[in-house]
């Protein structure tokens, strides 16, 4: 998660990194250009962007944004609706407004073998259906 969300130019250039592979070889700097792992603030960061999106389009998806900016634990969003197409709109929404801040969601989970049928017909990088049982651990 933390490798989508980029960094302003002024930022970056507090994120360098020099490396060399060995004493004679002449030392390189580079420049971080997204959020990076291990760092006290990338978590901060990280939510923070996922609150400004929820921000953003608030006022065009509210009941969306709502979802995005309270029901994600990190990069894990746990939800639900009562309504099968209430939850379909919603699903699509989610993946809209996180596309705009460079989010893809890559799992989805489902009581309701109709929405993940749903999704499933709209991701192709979905290799099998997941779904929500009692024999099952679902990490988050």
């Amino acid at each position: 998660m933390y490798r989508q969300v980029r960094v302003t130019e002024d930022h970056a250039n507090l994120q360098r990194i020099v490396w060399r592979n060995d004493e004679f070889e002449e030392v390189k700097s580079y420049k971080l250009m997204t959020v990076t792992f291990g760092t006290a603030a990338a978590p901060y960061l990280a939510v923070r962007t996922l609150c400004q999106l929820s921000q953003e389009e608030a006022e065009e998806y509210p009941e969306t944004a709502s979802v995005i900016k309270n029901y994600f634990y990190v990069d894990d969003l746990m939800s639900g609706n009562e309504d099968i197409d209430k939850t379909k709109v919603m699903c699509e929404e989610i993946k809209m407004i996180l596309r705009k801040g460079g989010f893809e969601m890559q799992k989805w989970s489902s009581n309701c073998d109709e929405v993940l049928d749903f999704l499933q017909e709209r991701e192709c990088t979905m290799k099998e259906k997941l779904d929500i049982k009692l024999d099952k651990v679902i990490k988050i």
